[in-house]
């Protein structure tokens, strides 16, 4: 899937790494951040976010960890070593409310937005990641105040993470991609026999929305399928 893809930096979600756990892809460096922590019945760990820049970017970008100091967060700084043009990435990962590690949703958020304050001269700064909530069609901007267009939703329902998700994204004068870049190529981000939902976004200050100028939702199944390696998963 990493060679169909050809991605130049991949954020992962729920690596189920525990400590001194570590990722090897030919061509890539990992950046990770582990779940340390281990609930006393689970089989395995769980959680973690990791973050893969392929080697051929490093010759152009300089890349340092700005932050992994909660559970579920990793940023980096990409630095352009020319011009030093600089790009702020957040892999992000907030687990279900039904969760022992998803409890607090509020603490979170606001260490995110925290961050975005840190790093507000950034030239770019992306979020993204699984935050497990559904937004439905809570608008993200101040109605009356702030005159953007909205997104064309696809999922209409909301979760108890929801109102503190968007309430997080309005407060960070944040865009949501998902459903406003090429609206025609959006998708469900979860897809199971359980039901089909939105929860994963990808995230971007609005006054940054000019960098993104394609978004596209491909389903795990579809892309397995591309790459001929759905044998592999399906007998």
């Amino acid at each position: 899937m990493i060679n169909y893809l050809k991605s130049d930096i991949i954020c992962l979600n729920e690596t189920h790494l525990g400590t001194g756990g570590e990722i090897f892809v030919d061509n890539y460096t990992s950046f990770l951040h582990n779940r340390e922590l281990k609930h006393l019945k689970a089989p395995k760990h769980s959680g973690g976010v990791a973050i893969l820049v392929k080697n051929d970017l490093l010759t152009s970008f300089s890349v340092k960890v700005i932050d992994k100091t909660i559970d579920g967060v990793l940023g980096l700084q990409f630095t352009n070593k020319s011009n030093d043009f600089t790009l702020i990435l957040f892999a992000c990962y907030l687990p279900p409310d039904n969760s022992i590690w998803g409890r607090d949703p509020n603490a979170f958020c606001c260490h995110l937005l925290t961050q975005l304050y840190l790093h507000q001269h950034a030239d770019n700064v992306i979020l993204c990641g699984d935050f497990n909530s559904r937004i439905g069609d809570l608008k993200d901007y101040v109605e009356g105040i702030d005159d953007y267009n909205p997104r064309i939703v696809i999922d209409k329902t909301k979760n108890s993470h929801g109102d503190t998700f968007i309430e997080f994204v309005k407060d960070g004068n944040l865009a949501v991609i998902n459903g406003r870049i090429n609206p025609e190529n959006d998708n469900y981000t979860f897809v199971s026999n359980r039901g089909t939902s939105v929860v994963d976004y990808f995230l971007t200050p609005y006054d940054c929305l000019d960098f993104c100028n394609n978004f596209k939702v491909d389903l795990v199944s579809d892309v397995l399928e591309k790459c001929n390696a759905y044998n592999l998963f399906v007998s």
